[in-house]
């Protein structure tokens, strides 16, 4: 071991522990800040995102099994139609200067109540409404009748709140009209609506596609969960979207910052690793001509070829080791600090 205390002892091997450490502890900080960018941005994903998924078929317990799946509901869809009169549907221009919105519904827009508050349209295809059961009865559903979410309504007048219960709202399901009355609301932070669990079981039998709400953990990996639950359904006439929904513009720009730093840390990432290469293959040669100059000292004192070549070998092992200890030590006290 003596030789590696003389090898440490080194000035220019001191210079070498330092640049090493510097550059792996930059490489290894960016990858906890990283990860940590990428948490923000879930966490602000996890409060009202999910996964929406339609099939042929009942692939409940399948979709239930997957690791990636922290949670599934059962739903159905229902979709706006043109012969109600309760609900409205947006009509609005932008003016780019300030991103102020005009709406043109002839009404301000805190006094009516429209498709797109409660569900997601095209241009070429109808607003979408989810639908929940009332499982445990809870709300005392008829069959007839509706709640809605108060995440719909919740930049509404009392006033506009109050005068929807009691009417009625049409709308289409399987190419049919039905009809429901609309009895309170309920708290929701999803854009959604509840029909009784009786209804809704009458309703889901009906029916040959199956749609579920599927909430997951990591919003940044959809497109291998989206995989995932094409395999576990079958892919039996699937089509899967993803809701990615902020609540408020304070997460929005909080989402935006952290995808603005993340693509900074990822550029110091880069370039940290190349200049590691870099200097990886420049310390490598110094240290090897070094040695070579060495390497007569050491076969006086008794040293054959192999285990000289060990003892390089050993140096530089050991300068790596140490020099990934003291980054990983670094990383992990700022990853302490900022989780």
């Amino acid at each position: 071991m003596l030789y590696l205390k003389s090898f440490f002892r080194k000035k220019s091997t001191k210079i070498y522990l330092i640049i090493y450490s510097v550059l792996l502890t930059t490489i290894f900080s960016m990858l906890v800040l990283i990860n940590y960018c990428n948490k923000s941005i879930n966490d602000v994903y996890k409060t009202k995102s999910y996964i929406l998924m339609t099939c042929k078929g009942d692939y409940f317990k399948e979709i239930s099994k997957l690791n990636v799946v922290k949670e599934v509901e059962r739903i159905i869809i229902f979709e706006e139609n043109e012969k109600d009169t309760t609900f409205k549907n947006q009509s609005y221009s932008i003016i780019s200067k300030d991103t102020t919105v005009n709406y043109d519904n002839g009404e301000n827009y805190n006094e009516i109540v429209c498709w797109e508050d409660y569900g997601m349209s095209s241009i070429n295809s109808a607003t979408k409404i989810i639908i929940k059961p009332d499982k445990n009865n809870d709300l005392k559903l008829k069959d007839n009748e509706i709640v809605l979410s108060t995440e719909g309504v919740k930049n509404k007048k009392q006033e506009t709140k109050d005068n929807l219960k009691g009417k009625n709202i049409i709308f289409k399901y399987n190419e049919n009209d039905i009809e429901f009355t609309i009895k309170d609301y309920y708290d929701s932070n999803d854009l959604e609506m509840m029909i009784s669990e009786n209804k809704f079981n009458e309703l889901n039998l009906k029916n040959n596609i199956y749609s579920y709400k599927i909430y997951v953990d990591d919003y940044l990996n959809t497109s291998e969960i989206k995989e995932k639950l094409k395999i576990a359904s079958n892919y039996n006439d699937i089509n899967i979207g993803t809701r990615i929904n902020f609540d408020g513009n304070e997460n929005a720009d909080k989402v935006t910052n952290s995808i603005e730093f993340r693509s900074v840390f990822e550029m110091i990432t880069f370039f940290s690793i190349c200049g590691f290469i870099i200097i990886f293959i420049i310390v490598t040669g110094n240290i090897l001509s070094d040695e070579k100059k060495n390497s007569k000292i050491e076969r006086v004192l008794g040293y054959n070829k192999k285990q000289l070549k060990l003892h390089v070998v050993v140096k530089l092992i050991s300068l790596m080791i140490t020099a990934l200890l003291i980054s990983l030590i670094i990383s992990f006290i700022l990853r302490l600090i900022i989780s």
